[in-house]
């Protein structure tokens, strides 16, 4: 949810505020250290494979969805955006980590603030 926001709020400044929270900042990236986390844990999976999944993900939403994937990078959005927003990443989340909070947080051009939590991606939020 917070990519999507990040990106529509790009193009329309007229949403008053937004809570980013646990915001990837490009989905190939995601999907490269979700690999890499595996490998970590002992699962290896070969680069080609990871190549393929993504390809058939991309096929696969492209023919429902109607849009490309690769084009899932809030990251190119953050500078142009200028809705007052509010980043939060959990300290501990193995999902997405806090470090793509910590680049969009640096890249947005709007006002903003950052805030890191106890917990991980699913932690109760204060």
């Amino acid at each position: 949810g917070s990519a999507t926001a990040l990106m529509y709020g790009s193009r329309d400044p007229t949403i008053s505020g937004m809570v980013l929270d646990s915001c990837f900042t490009d989905l190939r990236r995601l999907a490269e250290e979700m690999v890499a986390r595996g490998k970590e844990q002992g699962v290896n999976v070969p680069g080609f494979v990871v190549s393929v999944a993504l390809r058939m993900i991309k096929n696969s939403i492209k023919a429902q969805a109607g849009f490309n994937i690769k084009r899932l990078c809030p990251a190119e959005h953050a500078g142009r955006c200028f809705v007052p927003a509010m980043f939060v990443a959990g300290d501990h989340d193995d999902f997405i980590g806090r470090h793509h909070s910590e680049a969009l947080h640096g890249r947005y051009a709007g006002d903003k603030n950052i805030m890191f939590v106890d917990g991980d991606h699913n932690s109760p939020r204060p």
